[in-house]
């Protein structure tokens, strides 16, 4: 939802291939930040893969406009984002073990409805 003419907080769904784990991420995030430029998000994501988990998601993201019609925005970005995963039952928490599988850096397209 736009608060000015280049900043807006909403809910931001998503769905990913994560290669390195070989799973699908579906995130549900909490966006913040300008429209065209930079933002927070933050929230809960599914994995799917050999099992199902519920893991935590956050990161900065960047956004450049590279094409604007009416309240459609079209452009790339990207991201650095930061997952956390539960262990398994039994396995301790290890964040440095982990660190390539939960600290990412990736670039996207994307495709905004924006309504004034």
């Amino acid at each position: 939802m736009p608060i000015t003419n280049n900043f807006a907080a909403g809910i931001r769904l998503g769905i990913a291939w994560d290669s390195y784990l070989g799973m699908v991420k579906v995130p549900a995030e909490l966006d913040i930040g300008q429209i065209s430029g930079f933002s927070l998000f933050a929230g809960p994501a599914l994995t799917f893969g050999s099992s199902v988990h519920l893991i935590a998601t956050g990161g900065i993201r960047w956004s450049p406009l590279l094409f604007s019609s009416g309240t459609q925005r079209f452009g790339i970005y990207t991201e650095l984002r930061y997952d956390h995963s539960v262990p398994l039952a039994g396995q301790p928490d290890n964040v440095l073990a982990d660190m390539n599988a939960r600290l990412s850096f990736s670039i996207g397209f994307r495709l905004r409805s924006v309504k004034y």
